[in-house]
């Protein structure tokens, strides 16, 4: 009888008004209605789903905010921050047996660190929907000799590249090659912060036996040539078979105007509409080669036997010495930090049911009616994200602690948002810096211009200001000198 009474709650759900829906572009999502047996009387109840997101930075905030401006779901962090914690639960424990427990209708596994220890493979095992490469997929960005040998193997642009474990082949790569003319990487995750660009040999032998005496030898070392261009982020989602390309985005690694400076997480970024009246940053025929580059890598990893489901990034550059034709610079397994914080809003301004899109990366042949582009008309809104980082970063931690300001009219101005990273709140209920990449804040407008006017105009004020804030004065100017 219960079945029955299932099945046919299933036949007439799409006669529902919309509110009773899983999943309703535009509108908030709202509860399920669940067949239960109260006693041999089956009865149909509202249910809350629930949503767990794996990571404690300004993506994993910029992504629960997003889901919880659209839609009436319970949102849990591992480990989560100050920010989180204001519209959803940080969790003290979050292995796979306690987020089990939870019972989520989806996790989504925000940090890279996760995904290399095979979170997402136990989560599945275990029957969850999950929002995350496997292990095996996720090589792709773990180990970077990995992911240069599976563009060799599918004729995938990339930059010429040199994979060594010897300590003596290492130094003959150095003296062999002029001085400027490569990049030196590091195989595993580094944080953003594996990829050197000495100008000069001492600094290449510098870097080189830093990186030996930290691994042992145990890692190989790329020597890679050294491109020059442009460069965007393109991110893509996957049911392992079907994909669809989000907005695209422009990120800035260098701690200092200009491009100066150490390299880091990431200082601020950008998504926009990459065609300014008669500027483009992204033309036709690039699309095109970046649309090959995704299909070759999606087909590649399954021709492998490995499905890649969730958000693959693919770091491009549109390479000077290959007549600007895009070539692989790097790929990543989850969302940048800081391009989630300008994706999700412009997702959410141009009408995108996010949750409904990460979930369906988990279902066979979920994404099977998506189009090409996530979004296939031209972009209404940009966003601009600036990251506040503390004193001291990326070299130390020098800038803990200090207590973060935030005015009222920054929360309630529909044009800003502020995105969490590096805080917590203090036994007093004050949130305080723990160093490194701090706060993001971020503008949402019809153009870069404005996106950036309203997060410059703040800063300005100090409407958002800790002591040692440090933050980059020029994202987005490729457009906004257009």
């Amino acid at each position: 009888m219960l079945a029955l009474i299932s099945l046919i709650y299933q036949n007439i759900y799409q006669y529902m008004p919309a509110e009773y829906h899983h999943h309703t572009s535009g509108t908030k999502t709202q509860p399920m209605l669940e067949i239960v047996d109260e006693g041999g009387l089956a009865v149909a109840i509202s249910t809350s789903q629930k949503v767990v997101i794996l990571g404690g930075g300004g993506r994993e905030d910029a992504i629960g905010q997003a889901i919880k401006d659209q839609s009436d779901i319970d949102m849990y962090f591992g480990p989560g921050n100050a920010g989180t914690q204001e519209y959803g639960e940080n969790l003290e424990v979050f292995d796979t047996g306690s987020i089990s427990q939870i019972d989520p209708n989806l996790v989504i596994v925000g940090s890279e660190k996760h995904l290399a220890t095979g979170v997402t493979n136990r989560l599945r095992e275990r029957g969850l929907k999950v929002f995350g490469p496997s292990r095996e997929a996720a090589q792709l960005e773990t180990s970077k000799s990995f992911a240069v040998e599976f563009m060799k193997r599918h004729d995938i642009p990339h930059p010429e590249t040199s994979i060594t474990y010897e300590y003596d082949e290492a130094r003959s790569f150095i003296e062999a090659f002029e001085d400027g003319t490569y990049v030196i990487k590091e195989d595993g995750l580094r944080g953003g912060k594996g990829v050197h660009l000495p100008d000069y040999r001492y600094q290449a032998e510098d870097i080189w036996h830093e990186i030996i005496q930290r691994s042992g030898g145990s890692e190989p070392i790329l020597f890679q040539e050294r491109m020059h261009g442009q460069e965007i982020s393109v991110f893509v989602l996957s049911d392992g078979k079907n994909w669809t390309i989000l907005p695209y985005a422009q990120d800035y690694k260098r701690l200092k105007d200009g491009d100066e400076g150490p390299n880091t997480g990431g200082m601020g970024a950008y998504s926009s509409e990459f065609e300014i009246s008669d500027h483009e940053i992204v033309n036709d025929k690039q699309k095109r080669q970046i649309e090959e580059i995704v299909e070759k890598t999606i087909n590649g990893m399954a021709q492998e036997g490995v499905e890649y489901k969730g958000v693959l990034y693919i770091g491009v550059m549109f390479a000077r010495e290959k007549d600007f034709d895009p070539v692989v610079i790097e790929y990543n397994a989850r969302f940048g930090d800081p391009e989630a914080q300008v994706i999700m809003p412009v997702l959410q301004r141009e009408d995108v049911d996010i949750y409904e899109a990460l979930y369906k990366t988990d279902i066979k042949e979920g994404l099977k009616n998506f189009d090409t582009y996530l979004i296939n008309k031209r972009l209404t809104h940009s966003a601009l994200t600036v990251c506040l980082a503390s004193e001291g970063y990326p070299f130390s931690s020098i800038g803990e602690y200090e207590a973060v300001h935030i005015e009222p009219n920054v929360v309630q101005n529909s044009n800003l948002l502020v995105h969490h990273g590096e805080v917590k709140t203090d036994p007093y209920g004050r949130k305080v810096t723990l160093g490194g990449r701090v706060l993001y804040l971020t503008g949402v407008g019809y153009g870069v211009y404005e996106a950036a006017e309203h997060v410059y105009d703040s800063l300005d004020r100090k409407d958002v200001w800790f002591h040692g804030m440090q933050y980059r004065k020029d994202i987005g100017y490729q457009l906004i000198s257009i």
